[in-house]
């Protein structure tokens, strides 16, 4: 349980296929994560790591619904009131799950949230990952995403 989150490689490569504009790669490489991560829910349906990839593969499958009903369950299944560490974990695959669908203020609303929370080892909450991470390439031209960029790292 130490670990904070689950990327299967498959999900990682999908995010990179749809950034370099290979749509159809990056539906294939969304689909084997998905079919990747069910499997292993079958063997540990209380893992909120896993609800969160799912959820993260749907959203790159456009399954809106459901990728957001998986993004939830992740996140009601390790909420920051249990722990303040891992509970951001759910939380920023939410924000990504909204980040794949196109959803940018939901997902803004959600690292803006994470600012204001405690960072562990990730420290993925964090507005220097923000700008470097490639979760977030989809949202650096969005002015509200900028804006959060710019007034945060001026409060030091």
């Amino acid at each position: 349980m130490w670990q904070y989150n689950f990327m299967p490689n498959a999900l990682a490569a999908a995010m990179m296929y749809r950034l370099q504009g290979k749509e159809d790669l990056a539906k294939s490489y969304f689909k084997k994560a998905a079919d990747f991560t069910r499997d292993l829910l079958k063997k540990y349906p209380d893992d909120f790591r896993l609800h969160a990839a799912l959820g993260v593969s749907l959203a790159g499958l456009g399954e809106r619904e459901e990728a957001i009903s998986e993004g939830n369950r992740a996140r009601e299944m390790m909420p920051v009131s249990r722990d303040a560490i891992l509970g951001v974990s759910p939380m920023e695959y939410l924000a990504l799950i909204y980040t794949q669908l196109g959803e940018q203020d939901e997902a803004i609303d959600i690292l803006e949230q994470m600012l204001k929370m405690p960072f562990g080892w990730t420290m993925s909450n964090t507005i220097p990952l923000y700008r470097m991470h490639y979760y977030w390439t989809p949202l650096r031209n969005n002015p509200r995403f900028q804006k959060l960029i710019r007034e945060s790292s001026s409060v030091s």
